[in-house]
């Protein structure tokens, strides 16, 4: 990859014309380029010596070269450049450009229009000392270069950040793979740091989210069709993962695992938000004649296990813990009840303020693998706002009607259940215990929920 002799996109922000010629003809000279001409030019302006040798040093990368007046335009030279899918790899940044914003602002807003852009702040002015303007750049990643200078020097340092610009590439590549927030879990710095069984012990709330009915939907569509619909469905729901505080553990086709390390209201936050998402997403495709999609989300919180697994050519990052389990098992829950939205006991009760949140207590559930019940909350916040106040006005009977069911008082339960039916919307939640109670009441059977 590095061998190759790629052109890289350069921006250079000078006010003045002929430093912007000068450096121009130095990093990229043409075929055409008058050799004395340059010489003669780069003398004028920058530090040579009277014996300076020629400028026909080597180079391992080959640059294209934009030019700009004044900050402004120079950030709207690279903001375009970022979102036509074809950024600069190296910006060039006057200091002083009067009048307008100085190099120092230019060069912060040019790092939030194009992320990844290596920069040089370049100064003519003597009177501010090299320690000063560092200190004055702070922690960013920003060079320094102080005119008059050897265009060697500009050649080596547009050299060396051609290539520090690549390596960034290629980690964020990587990063597609392997999240930057798996790595910093593991305590390492890189990826080149992390070796198998490297792992950590952690409190993590873990989020599945699945589409409903995937393989039916899958059925009618070609290969390229479904993964079409899969890329553009993920790319929704990834960036609001991320703006939540969770990463992507891993998609399993249809599916989504996430991860939230700073507790369970991260987690709940974001899966409300991917159901708003979803919303738009779905009137897009009814606009567009497609079908509309649901999704089912489990949520659960719980100590697990965090590293790599695998051997020498191949291994990934995993977590392995019963908490996962217990996600997976909920998030399927949600279609057994009908609902969109369903946390744990666990996650429950490590919620900053449950009582910020629209939810009730829908069923103590077995999980495979694990002894006894697991309590489980539907999280209606995001329901149509009559179906939300139905679910608030009969919340208190419903989670009685609960308890009294899985205190196998099923005739109390029923009643209950039988009062709520008739003052509310189609609950399919209650619609599964009055099937629940019937079924007990005719054979004796207390719990089908399995």
């Amino acid at each position: 990859m590095f061998n190759e002799v790629k052109a890289l996109r350069v921006l250079i922000i000078d006010d003045e014309p002929q430093i912007l010629e000068s450096c121009k003809s130095i990093l990229a000279p043409s075929v055409d380029t008058d050799q004395v001409a340059l010489d003669s030019l780069a003398s004028s302006i920058f530090d040579l010596p009277d014996e300076a040798p020629k400028l026909n040093s080597p180079n391992s990368f080959v640059f294209e070269i934009t030019t700009a007046h004044q900050g402004l335009e120079g950030v709207e030279k690279a903001d375009a450049a970022f979102k036509e899918g074809s950024p600069y790899a190296i910006a060039f940044i006057d200091m002083r450009m009067p009048p307008g914003i100085d190099g120092l602002e230019t060069a912060n807003r040019i790092i939030q229009a194009s992320p990844g852009i290596e920069i040089v702040i370049v100064t003519a002015y003597s009177d501010t000392p090299l320690v000063e303007m560092t200190r004055q750049l702070g922690e960013s990643r920003f060079l320094l270069l102080k005119k008059p200078f050897d265009p060697d020097e500009l050649i080596q340092m547009g050299q060396f950040l051609a290539y520090r610009w690549q390596i960034g590439q290629l980690s964020r590549a990587y990063e597609r793979f392997v999240p930057k927030e798996f790595i910093k879990l593991l305590n390492k710095t890189s990826i080149l740091d992390v070796g198998i069984g490297d792992h950590i012990e952690a409190d993590i709330s873990v989020l599945f989210a699945d589409i409903r009915s995937f393989t039916t939907l899958s059925e009618r569509l070609t290969p390229n069709e479904i993964f079409r619909f899969l890329n553009s469905y993920l790319g929704i729901m990834g960036p609001v993962i991320r703006r939540n505080g969770g990463m992507i553990d891993k998609f399993i086709g249809d599916a989504i695992m996430a991860l939230f390390n700073q507790g369970p209201d991260d987690a709940l936050v974001g899966a409300m938000e991917m159901l708003r998402a979803l919303k738009v997403y779905n009137e897009g495709r009814a606009r567009a004649g497609y079908v509309q999609i649901k999704i089912g989300i489990g949520i659960n919180t719980g100590r697990v296990m965090l590293g790599t697994l695998g051997e020498n050519e191949r291994m990934e990052g995993s977590v392995v813990s019963d908490a996962v389990n217990v996600a997976a098992r909920i998030e399927r829950l949600t279609k057994e009840y009908g609902v969109g939205l369903l946390i744990s006991e666990n996650s429950y009760k490590q919620l900053r303020d449950p009582g910020a949140y629209h939810m009730r207590l829908v069923d103590q559930a077995h999980v495979a693998g694990r002894d006894g019940l697991v309590s489980v909350y539907e999280v209606y916040d995001t329901d149509l706002e009559y179906v939300r106040e139905a679910k608030d006005q009969s919340r208190q009977v419903f989670e009685d009607a609960v308890r009294l069911f899985h205190d196998k008082q099923v005739e109390a339960a029923h009643k209950l259940f039988d009062q709520i039916t008739g003052t509310t919307y189609a609950d399919p939640v209650v619609a599964l215990y009055l099937k629940r109670c019937r079924y007990y009441e005719e054979f004796g059977i207390y719990d089908i929920s399995d």
